[in-house]
């Protein structure tokens, strides 16, 4: 499959997402910072480009994503991810719909549904995000003997209008690119299974809603309370405003619950009472809901002969 020029997309790839461009929202991808990120700024707001758009206007781009709402995805990340699937009835090689698979990763993939107006009234304001981790992050030894962390395993499940997912290109992380297998690219997309769907309204149940006319959230679930609120900028994972803002701040001010993403996440090799680098927050707990993992931090209070060093110090 030829690609095109500077490019790490092929023609054949546009040519067969073309049918998808005006019920689905494209955009570029590719950025400089982890090959991931979207190449606009404001994306969630943006209506989607054409193909013949993103040729013309981003023929730098590394990969296209889509905005996923109305798109329902289910993202495997590993083989604990898989299997937790498959216990729960949901084998993903008994599926046909739009899968992204990756060269580098067999057991990382993701599979992309169309709900029908009719599922997505059923979901509160539409949307969802759920993530259940699989297996934590682990450290490790190359055979140089150099210390490695050993990525950790989710199953992340999403239709939400501040995420996108990477449908073809390149995956610089790893050197791979995404690809479609045989039978299953764009023109496979269809709407969840029943026994799928059933799963995301299991979730939908426990999934926070934003009070009228507030930041805060309530839930059936009680994980969340009227007394917590999601932030915009999430000082520990650096999770931002146009990325799904999940992580919560309590009214007291001194307590942070941090989301357990896969791509915003906070470090997970901290001991009771550790400052998260760079930061005055100390590691507390793990806290979870029916709708994904947190880490709740506390807000790190200096003991008095500390104010006073930090005085002397100042004054000096």
């Amino acid at each position: 499959m030829a690609l095109l020029p500077g490019s790490s997309l092929s023609e054949d790839t546009f040519s067969r997402i073309q049918p998808l461009e005006d019920r689905l929202r494209f955009i570029p991808t590719g950025s400089k910072d982890d090959g991931k990120k979207p190449l606009i700024r404001e994306w969630t707001k943006h209506p989607g480009f054409t193909v013949q758009e993103l040729q013309k206007q981003f023929p730098q781009a590394k990969s296209v994503g889509v905005i996923t709402q109305p798109l329902l995805c289910f993202d495997f990340d590993g083989e604990s991810a898989v299997n937790h699937a498959v216990l729960n009835d949901r084998n993903p090689d008994y599926v046909n719909t739009w899968r992204i698979n990756r060269t580098t990763d067999p057991n990382r993939f993701k599979l992309l549904f169309l709900p029908s107006k009719v599922q997505l009234a059923q979901l509160h304001n539409g949307q969802i995000t759920h993530s259940h981790r699989t297996q934590d992050a682990t450290k490790g030894r190359t055979k140089e003997g150099d210390d490695v962390v050993i990525k950790g395993e989710a199953e992340e499940i999403f239709c939400h209008p501040g995420r996108q997912v990477i449908v073809a290109g390149a995956h610089p992380a790893s050197g791979g690119h995404y690809f479609w297998p045989v039978g299953y690219g764009p023109e496979a997309l269809s709407a969840p299974p029943k026994e799928w769907w059933d799963y995301v309204l299991e979730l939908d149940r426990d999934y926070p809603r934003p009070a009228a006319g507030a930041n805060k959230t309530v839930s059936t679930s009680r994980f969340a309370s009227r007394d917590w609120q999601r932030i915009e900028h999430c000082p520990i994972c650096g999770r931002g405003p146009d990325d799904n803002p999940l992580c919560q701040l309590h009214r007291d001010g001194e307590t942070l619950r941090c989301f357990l993403g896969q791509t915003f996440s906070p470090p997970t090799n901290l001991e009771p009472g550790e400052l998260v680098p760079g930061t005055d927050w100390a590691f507390s707990r793990v806290s979870s809901s029916g709708w994904g993992e947190f880490l709740t931090f506390v807000k790190d209070k200096p003991s008095p002969l500390q104010k006073l060093q930090t005085w002397s110090h100042r004054n000096v």
